[in-house]
């Protein structure tokens, strides 16, 4: 399958390759015209990736279910952040919010948990970066 997925990728790449260059090239002028196709080939591969990680991810839980509980707990934590975070924001909505499209207190509570979510998962990746290398260093 390895293989498979390799040959896909470079094919894709090169049509991306060939048809933003044939576009920049008879495309009328435009600086933009080619950036279409190869965003579309970005997203194409992205959703190839994370329906390969996803699978591969449940296809590892399945086969070793003890080795899975810290992922597990991982993802409790995540939804506990996220929980504490859309309960915590008070969905204001100011008029600078409009002009970004948030309309709703609804909205303004995802982009608050959006918000809350990105600085404690930040917070919580410097410490263990932090830890981890002092006690590397005091072990050597």
């Amino acid at each position: 399958m390895g293989k498979i997925v390799r040959i896909v990728y470079w094919v894709l790449v090169i049509i991306a390759l060939l048809y933003g260059t044939v576009y920049l090239i008879w495309g009328g002028g435009d600086d933009m015209a080619g950036s279409s196709i190869s965003l579309i080939v970005s997203y194409i591969l992205f959703a190839l990736a994370l329906g390969i990680t996803l699978i591969a991810a449940i296809g590892n839980i399945i086969q070793h279910p003890k080795a899975s509980i810290k992922l597990l707990i991982g993802i409790g934590v995540i939804a506990l952040i996220a929980i504490i975070g859309y309960n915590v924001s008070n969905g204001e909505v100011l008029d600078s919010y409009i002009d970004f499209g948030v309309k709703t207190a609804g909205e303004s509570k995802l982009v608050d948990l959006g918000l809350y979510m990105f600085y404690s998962l930040l917070g919580i990746s410097l410490v263990g970066i932090v830890l981890s290398e002092f006690t590397g260093f005091f072990k050597n």
